[in-house]
């Protein structure tokens, strides 16, 4: 009969032995294993950006400045979700930063991490996670010096290597002597909301290179260029509604209650019997182009169809705001770009 005492030893010897192997192993896995985290930046190059587009905006529903920037990334050599990172400026009042999914033309808000750039304490790093190659993203920042007479400087600075990108800076709607140093190489105007956007191709940018736009012109109403009540109306896919004031003439009168109820129920009536008559209508008819195909929205930067309440473009990944029509610089209206002198 074995001892018991010597049965009681190996017990634990071999539970130490075991208890060992297991903190061994737990330490090469800890050891060995690389950290990982939605919004650990990666370094610079791992990542390269094919196109990047930015929409500088001074006073646009706002007294600051407005950027929007979208773009797609290199995807031959990465694998999603993957983690990207922008520089942006240290007062940078961000609204989102988002993936766009380019087959239902939509895009989704994402979690990101802001932090203060170690090399260059005038920018913040932003990282977030992207699950396909269309990026968007936007904030607000406040450079603009001067109260009748303004000026600022756009400056971009890239956190990864770009093989193209380009910067439209808005003109403000009731802005004139407009100026840009470098000078746009075209002009584009937006039919729908009447603003010039004055456009600049600045080719490939390596990881860190950093480059400025000084803009000058000469507003005196201190109203950005659309109220919120259009801002609203545009982010809903509508027509942005001209500004106007309630009708306080002499010849306005109350409306009794009773006919406007009388005017709502009559107004709901008709619209039921129409959209009966135009389900009528679409079964008994065969299948052709209907007046919303007549009415198709397309991309105005590349001239795309847009898919029905997109907010981008599926082809180019550009958002969709309205129809626009470009212009040579050399044709825009010479009220507009005016000279002015140098900006120091």
């Amino acid at each position: 009969m074995p001892d018991s005492r010597s049965t009681a030893l190996h017990f634990d010897r071999m539970n130490w032995a075991r208890l060992a192997l297991f903190c061994l192993l737990a330490f090469w896995s800890v050891a060995t294993a690389r950290p990982v985290s939605a919004q650990e930046p990666l370094p610079p190059d791992d990542i390269r950006i094919q196109q990047l587009s930015v929409q500088v905006m001074p006073e646009f529903d706002d007294p600051r400045v407005l950027v929007i920037v979208q773009g797609r990334v290199d995807a031959s050599s990465l694998l999603f979700p993957t983690t990207i990172t922008f520089r942006l400026p240290i007062n940078a009042q961000i609204n989102q930063m988002a993936a766009v999914n380019m087959s239902t033309a939509g895009s989704s808000m994402q979690p990101y991490n802001a932090l203060p750039d170690p090399a260059n304490s005038r920018w913040l790093l932003v990282s977030y996670s992207l699950d396909g190659p269309h990026f968007f993203y936007e904030f607000y920042y406040d450079p603009i010096v001067g109260s009748l007479d303004k000026e600022f400087a756009y400056t971009l600075n890239t956190y990864h290597p770009v093989d193209q990108a380009s910067v439209e800076i808005q003109q403000p709607k009731t802005a004139d002597e407009f100026r840009m140093v470098p000078a746009a190489s075209s002009t584009r105007l937006d039919q729908n909301l009447r603003l010039y956007y004055h456009h600049l191709d600045l080719g490939p940018l390596h990881a860190g290179q950093e480059l400025s736009i000084s803009v000058s012109y000469h507003k005196s109403d201190p109203d950005p260029s659309l109220s919120w009540q259009q801002v609203m109306a545009l982010q809903q896919g509508l027509q942005p509604p001209a500004a106007s004031s309630p009708d306080t003439s002499p010849s306005s009168f109350p409306v009794p209650s009773e006919i406007i109820v009388f005017l709502a129920g009559a107004a709901l009536l008709l619209a039921g019997a129409f959209a009966g008559y135009r389900l009528r209508l679409a079964d008994a008819r065969p299948d052709g182009p209907d007046d919303d195909e007549q009415n198709t929205r397309f991309c105005r930067f590349c001239g795309t169809a847009l898919k029905a309440a997109a907010h981008f473009c599926h082809h180019c990944g550009a958002m969709a705001l309205s129809p626009s029509h470009s212009l040579d610089q050399t044709t825009a209206p010479s009220s507009l770009p005016r000279s002015h002198p140098e900006v120091p």
